[in-house]
């Protein structure tokens, strides 16, 4: 591998903003998959559509990568582990974790919050038709959400506790990944505070990672060990043949079927080998590939680093907050009309995502500048106001985290 740079550029890297929507997209599809066309995620033939094995091959097949919502949500993980974690190796500054840990539940509970008021209020006028179109597109998946009726002191402690504790998220799915979030994102706080203070040896990173394996923190720490490698310039940019097996490896184990047991091949051996563990596993494995191939590839982050993915990446946040009660709603209603003018399935899918996808995404615009700048303004006041002064650094904006 031949070196083009021995340090890391200075500038905010933007290429991790597009990395991170791209990821919002995949849960986005993923959930839309698992909706309408649910055998493609589980492979279960009753829930299939078409007569051929198209959607089961699929399923267990690498091509699910581009709906693999649980390896997304992975590269959520280690892109949070590397951005909270990234600034701390720069500045060394000791003061500014101390800070960053008591900010980081109000930045992350505002817009929790508002996603379930959000989904409330949609229960509350009778929106939700999940359930009608459930049996209509075979999706057990679609069926469990929004069954109950709506308690606003039951939704209103889910936003501020419930979530936060990895108890409850029924009011909005998608929230599961938030509890790892914030302890993940304490965890990557306090691994720099002992690094950054007491300068820990290899062996006792490596101690850490083992202790985590297993685990949804551990994707958090490989992060943080990227940040580490990165600051320190010792992950240069390479040349892109070079990458090319590492590429090839990240979208392998990214690939790991999230909604069935592998049945063949390479998948069958690692699931065999690892058992339960296998998939996370994969995922993460995979997940820190593919951030070291960025870091690393200067096209990839020209790519990545477009101002349309950029901005992509900027709601993500928001659209993965809200997309479940759209989906569960416009879409709901929205197919059963379009299917009786279409009348073919696979066109009034395909139809009914192109209609959903312009709502979600002014929902997710509306909720990031009203919602998300308000939890960051928030989040922000409360920090100057304990800091007394004080500058917190590193702010960005990977899954709820702060912007620059």
């Amino acid at each position: 591998m031949n070196k083009k740079a021995t340090s890391p550029p200075k500038s905010k890297l933007l290429y991790l903003e597009g990395l991170r929507g791209i990821a919002a997209a995949v849960v986005l599809l993923n959930h839309f998959v698992s909706a309408f066309l649910p055998a493609l995620y589980n492979g279960i033939q009753t829930e299939a559509h078409f007569k051929s094995q198209l959607e089961l091959f699929i399923s267990h097949s690498w091509l699910n990568i581009f709906y693999n919502g649980h390896f997304a949500v992975i590269v959520f993980f280690v892109l949070s582990g590397f951005v909270l974690s990234k600034s701390f190796y720069t500045s060394r500054d000791v003061n500014g974790i101390s800070l960053a840990i008591f900010k980081r539940y109000f930045r992350l509970a505002i817009p929790v919050l508002f996603s379930i008021i959000f989904a409330v209020l949609l229960m509350k006028m009778n929106l939700f038709a999940n359930d009608a179109l459930s049996k209509v597109t075979k999706s057990s998946w679609l069926a469990q959400f929004y069954s109950f009726p709506a308690i606003w002191t039951d939704a209103l402690l889910d936003g501020v506790i419930g979530v936060f504790r990895g108890t409850s998220f029924k009011y909005n799915m998608p929230l599961w990944s938030i509890y790892f979030e914030l302890l993940g994102s304490y965890l990557v706080y306090i691994v720099c505070l002992i690094d950054i203070q007491h300068s820990l040896k290899r062996f006792f990173l490596v101690l850490i990672v083992l202790a985590f394996y297993g685990t949804y923190y551990l994707p958090f720490l490989i992060g943080l060990i990227l940040a580490k490698l990165f600051v320190a310039g010792k992950l240069p940019i390479q040349k892109s043949f070079a990458l090319v097996p590492v590429t090839g490896l990240a979208i392998f184990f990214g690939a790991f079927p999230a909604g069935v047991a592998p049945g063949s091949g390479w998948y069958k051996m690692i699931f065999e080998l690892f058992g339960g563990q296998s998939l996370l596993f994969c995922h993460t494995l995979g997940a820190g590939l593919l951030v070291l191939v960025l870091l690393m590839s200067r096209k990839l982050q020209i790519l990545f680093g477009t101002k349309l993915l950029t901005y992509w990446g900027k709601i993500s946040f928001s659209v993965y907050l809200t997309h479940l009660a759209v989906l569960c709603s416009f879409s709901a209603f929205a197919f059963p009309v379009i299917q009786g003018i279409l009348v073919s399935y696979w066109k009034s899918v395909l139809a009914t995502f192109l209609v959903t996808m312009p709502v979600i995404v002014i929902v997710g615009i509306l909720f990031e500048k009203y919602v998300d700048q308000l939890a960051l303004k928030f989040s922000g006041k409360l920090l100057s106001l304990r800091s007394n002064g004080t500058r917190v650094i590193g702010r960005t904006d990977l899954f709820g985290d702060d912007k620059n």
